[in-house]
């Protein structure tokens, strides 16, 4: 289970044993976004410096980058081992 806010504040970004990234309004609390394609748990994530970007890594020994803005995947990563 793991959490990280936006550079800007406004967006959350969870993941956890469900294997899915979920974007949230940090105002609002809703769920904004529902990212999918880990195969295991999500053990990580990262916005980039600007918030255009998330990151998220996961025990299916992938990354995974994320538009934050419409929660498209824009890249997999593969890794030698688990992401932690």
């Amino acid at each position: 289970r793991v959490v990280a806010f936006s550079p800007c504040g406004q967006k959350l970004a969870t993941g956890g044993d469900d294997r899915a990234v979920i974007l949230w309004n940090a105002q609002t609390g809703k769920a904004e976004e529902v990212m999918k394609g880990h195969t295991r748990k999500v053990s990580a994530v990262c916005f980039s410096a600007d918030g255009a970007r998330l990151a998220s890594g996961g025990w299916d020994k992938s990354i995974r980058v994320w538009d934050a803005a419409s929660g498209a995947m824009l890249r997999a990563l593969e890794h030698g081992s688990c992401v932690e």
